[in-house]
């Protein structure tokens, strides 16, 4: 399993626990879901066409470095 699958089902089983605590409507979830899909479109996007442009990268897998 390489880095990009790892964080999938990372993010995933994440999801997956908010959703048993919280309900699978409930907003956390909800955001959680969202995150997992911008994980899933990037890794997709990689997979289909090379790296993802640094200015396209979503905020939240900016390097620490980044947002400051």
């Amino acid at each position: 399993m390489n880095g990009y699958e790892t964080a999938v089902e990372r993010s995933r089983r994440k999801m997956m626990d908010i959703a048993v605590e919280h309900g699978y409507t409930a907003e956390e979830t909800v955001r959680a879901s969202q995150h997992l899909d911008k994980l899933l479109n990037m890794v997709s996007h990689i997979n289909n066409h090379g790296p993802y442009p640094a200015y396209r990268t979503p905020p939240s897998y900016k390097k620490k470095a980044d947002s400051e």
